[in-house]
């Protein structure tokens, strides 16, 4: 069995969490997450923690073992702190900036690369 996937995933005291079968919800208070659960792995809560189980020994289960159970971990990180993407730039004369709900970036071409954010970022 994967070492990830034998540990249980820790669920913080404001995350609610509701499964079935094939779907997984998770809710706190940055928002709420949902993912379909793979085929071959069957999730069981007790307490504060959530396992992750195989149904069988197949190479697709193995593998969707630990996958599953490291996206648990990650939207329930994600649905109490938040993402965090910090960009860094190298290079001489290379300018990044936030103008008003876009990023513009100089960084030698011969126009600038401007990125619009999603409304559900924050910069």
């Amino acid at each position: 069995m994967s070492r990830i996937a034998k540990t249980p995933v820790v669920l913080p005291k404001n995350v609610k969490v509701d499964f079935d079968a094939a779907k997984v919800n998770i809710e706190g208070p940055r928002g709420k997450l949902s993912m379909d659960i793979p085929s071959g792995v069957a999730l069981e809560h007790k307490e504060d923690q959530l396992f992750v189980n195989r149904l069988n020994d197949t190479e697709q289960s193995r593998s969707n073992h630990g996958t599953t159970k490291r996206i648990l971990v990650n939207m329930c990180e994600g649905v109490t702190n938040g993402h965090r993407k910090q960009l860094e730039i190298q290079g001489v004369g290379f300018r990044a900036a936030v103008q008003g709900n876009k990023l513009v970036m100089n960084l030698g071409f011969s126009h600038p690369i401007e990125y619009e954010f999603p409304k559900e970022v924050k910069v």
